[in-house]
């Protein structure tokens, strides 16, 4: 599931530059936040065919508020790479990846993936399980997880030597109420209300190279739509609606959702760099992955990556005191009860069976 280990095995039998560019093409919807896709991908033809992926510079220039520092984009170049390596599963090939980060910095850090033949591959996932994958928005079943689904998460969880898997199932309900404090920040304040506002895709036009969440994947009722729309047009509405959005918004796209579910899951790096953030990425997706393979929906969980941004850059011109008193107080919180340390990249996520 990670890399290959035995390079007797391997051999670059008939790889072509066209088999790289379908594999490119196909990847092009792995998950990044806001479906930014920050990546750049790049074809090397000099010697035998290989992928050289990196965060392209214009998303340095106009990151989302979610990724001051750019680990989230460092993430989505995990997922793109495991999405690409279960594509190329499907045509014969293992691959391999190496990270060159001389700099020690998550902007300028590049990552090699080469393609092995190998004879006797045996795919994670079909190419139906790749399409269906989704964000589920909206209620789960609550019934729990059972053994089987559960030791498949950890089971693969395990391989990753840099992360660290925690099950919080048992104790969401005292969590949520942690988490949508800190998910209020992102609709009282402005920055961040802008930048959700900017993820979100308005156009009447379905275009699968578009960046941006459509609206019509947010699993909004009509008038929740129409309010959107009001807003994204309207940046005075904003400010006159803020604070019952605060209040409000919260609770419906964090507590509600979070309580009907089977699970909660939280994925944590050991160490933030470029290697721990790109092998999460890779095991989130595979992750998100399995849980589709199993007919689970799934759902990213990312309020404890509003605390980590706060605390991987202390900028004032974002975070207010109130925001900076809150971040501080949760954080407190959800390392000493839940163990789950928001000075490190952790984002969750919720997982259940989908109501017949």
């Amino acid at each position: 599931m990670n890399q290959p280990s035995e390079s007797k095995h391997l051999n670059l039998r008939s790889l072509t530059t066209d088999l790289l560019e379908k594999w490119v093409k196909n990847a092009r919807l792995a998950p990044s936040g806001g479906n930014a896709r920050p990546w750049e991908v790049i074809v090397k033809r000099d010697g035998p065919p290989s992928l050289e992926m990196s965060i392209r510079s214009s998303y340095i220039n106009s990151r989302s508020p979610m990724d001051l520092d750019l680990s989230s984009s460092v993430v989505a170049l995990g997922c793109l790479a495991k999405t690409l390596q279960s594509l190329a599963a499907l045509d014969g090939y293992d691959a391999q990846y190496s990270i060159s980060n001389p700099r020690n910095d998550l902007e300028t850090g590049q990552v090699y993936i080469q393609f092995f033949y190998r004879d006797l591959i045996h795919p994670d996932y079909s190419l139906d399980t790749l399409e269906k994958r989704r964000t589920c928005r909206t209620p789960l079943s609550t019934e729990p997880l059972n053994k089987s689904e559960r030791d498949s998460f950890y089971s693969i969880s395990e391989i990753y030597s840099l992360l660290r898997l925690k099950n919080l199932t048992e104790v969401r309900k005292d969590v949520v109420a942690h988490l949508v404090e800190l998910e209020r920040i992102r609709w009282s304040n402005r920055v961040f209300l802008d930048g959700l506002f900017d993820e979100i895709n308005f156009s009447a036009v379905k275009d699968p190279e578009a960046v941006g969440i459509r609206i019509s994947d947010l699993g909004l009722n009509l008038p929740d739509r129409m309010l959107f729309y009001a807003l994204h047009r309207t940046s005075q509405l904003r400010d006159l609606l803020r604070p019952a959005l605060t209040v409000i918004a919260p609770k419906k796209s964090i507590a509600a959702l979070l309580e009907r579910s089977g699970g909660l899951f939280f994925l944590q790096v050991e160490e933030n760099n470029f290697p721990s953030l790109f092998q999460l990425g890779w095991c989130f997706q595979n992750l998100w992955l399995e849980a589709t393979k199993l007919s689970l929906g799934f759902q990213p969980v990312s309020p404890t990556l509003i605390a980590y941004n706060y605390w991987q850059t202390r900028n004032r011109q974002i975070f207010n005191d109130k925001d900076r008193e809150t971040v501080e107080s949760q954080s407190t919180i959800l390392k000493d009860r839940f163990n789950l340390d928001t000075k490190k990249y952790v984002i969750g996520f919720r997982v259940g069976h989908q109501p017949r």
